[in-house]
């Protein structure tokens, strides 16, 4: 069920829309009504929607405070919640400045990855499953089965239950 809004909400968000520096968003928190109410009003009345992109609602000046957090190699995470913006935003900005993004690799040193090998090995030799391998070393079970290949260790069976010998059925005993 739709409900009409009254003449003056609708002369409002004409004459908001008129000026071209509201958003749809602006405009409907301001009359308060929804933004569907906005555009079909603005259609209504030969208005373009104006659209503007978060990226351009982001000043010059915060934008050189953003860069500058980045380049001095502020966290991401920190840099959004003090500003309050996105992380699309934030790195639709970077590319606009031609700012080179950070590469974050993910590599341990060579005694780490000898540290983590020599963990796996140990505990599969000491019986472990593989799932509890997992929890130990943080690695995924891919990883797992890596190293030990890379080691040639042979691998035991899935962890399904041996065969039960099928017992011949004993004598009833009659009462």
């Amino acid at each position: 069920m739709t409900r009409k809004i009254n003449d003056t909400a609708t002369e409002e968000i004409i004459e908001m829309g008129i000026t071209g520096q509201f958003t749809v968003g602006d405009i409907a928190t301001e009359v308060g009504v929804s933004t569907s109410t906005v555009r079909n009003v603005l259609k209504g009345a030969g208005i373009e929607i104006l659209r503007i992109k978060a990226v351009d609602r982001v000043s010059e000046e915060v934008r050189d405070k953003l860069i500058e957090a980045y380049t001095q190699n502020q966290p991401v995470s920190y840099i959004l919640n003090t500003h309050q913006i996105s992380y699309n935003t934030f790195y639709e900005i970077l590319a606009i400045r031609g700012v080179e993004v950070r590469i974050y690799e993910k590599r341990s040193s060579p005694a780490a990855q000898r540290l983590r090998e020599d963990a796996v090995l140990i505990l599969y030799a000491q019986g472990e499953p593989i799932w509890f391998i997992q929890q130990e070393t943080g690695l995924y079970q891919t990883q797992i089965h890596s190293i030990l290949h890379k080691h040639n260790v042979p691998l035991r069976s899935s962890g399904r239950p041996a065969k039960r010998l099928v017992m011949p059925p004993t004598s009833r005993q009659e009462t």
